[in-house]
């Protein structure tokens, strides 16, 4: 018997980087709120990530994803397939996408990004599998619009 798994065309992998998520078309004109919090995996159809609201299936967004250690970011248009409330964060969504456009070129970013997240040196980051003790203090408050990345409109698409 199949699964999904082994329907898959792609390899996906674990990330955990900051991304943003906008709407398009006329939804993207009354609000240009940024949806995404993080990449939680990826491959070369589709991601899984952290959203600030419930998206509904067939909605479209425009991501982006900034790869650590090069100036470059990942980008396209994807159509939300599920999204579930996220039972580790009150107030947050995980979301399942397929990519529906992307810029030529960006395969060849997806994959930097699998050998990089696989590296020795993204495994050793600075906070990479850190668990803080129960006794510390709360981390500060996280910037309303989820800070990070900025984003822009692409001349390209």
């Amino acid at each position: 018997m199949s699964t999904p798994a082994t329907k898959r065309r792609y390899e996906r992998f674990s990330c955990d980087i900051l991304m943003e998520a906008r709407r398009t078309g006329l939804a993207s004109l009354l609000t240009r709120k940024n949806l995404g919090i993080r990449l939680v995996d990826m491959s070369e159809v589709g991601i899984q990530f952290v959203a600030r609201d419930r998206l509904e299936k067939g909605a479209k967004l425009v991501i982006a994803v900034r790869i650590p250690r090069v100036a470059d970011t990942i980008e396209g248009t994807v159509v939300i397939h599920w999204c579930l409330a996220n039972g580790k964060s009150v107030g947050e969504f995980l979301a399942g996408a397929e990519f529906i456009k992307m810029p030529d070129g960006t395969l060849a970013k997806i994959q930097f990004l699998r050998k990089y997240v696989r590296s020795p040196e993204y495994k050793l980051r600075p906070g990479a599998g850190f668990v803080p003790p129960p006794d510390a203090p709360a981390p500060p408050p996280k910037k309303p619009d989820g800070g990070g990345i900025t984003f822009v409109d692409n001349p390209r698409t």
